[in-house]
């Protein structure tokens, strides 16, 4: 819990220093899920030839993942979507993070609640 904590305390400084973030964050299916379900969510990238890798990490106490894919700069797309399922219960703090070649990290943050209804 207190890792998680940390690297939510260090993406959101690094998203609140950095202003205009190159990173967008939206969930397309709501905010508030039951146990097993799906949400979409957009991530908008600014293309910049500095753009290496992107992330999307997802953690509550008791769940965590992560998708990651790398980028090429200029070339890669300026919109890509994921699917995430839930499957324990709990608020989850989902993070798009965007790795640059100047070892610059920019972030953007969520917060999603998942109900336990159908646990």
């Amino acid at each position: 819990m207190v890792r998680l904590a940390l690297i939510l305390a260090f993406l959101l400084l690094a998203a609140i220093v950095d202003g205009a973030s190159p990173v967008h964050l939206t969930s397309r299916s709501g905010y508030i899920g039951s146990v097993g379900s799906r949400f979409r969510f957009r991530i908008a990238i600014e293309q910049d030839a500095k753009n290496r890798a992107f992330c999307l990490q997802w953690a509550s106490e008791q769940s965590e993942g992560q998708s990651c894919d790398s980028l090429d700069g200029e070339r890669a797309p300026a919109t890509i979507w994921r699917e995430v399922t839930f499957r324990t219960s709990g608020e989850y703090h989902v993070v798009a993070s965007l790795r640059r070649s100047d070892q610059d990290h920019v972030s953007n943050v969520e917060t999603i609640r998942i109900t336990g209804i159908f646990e």
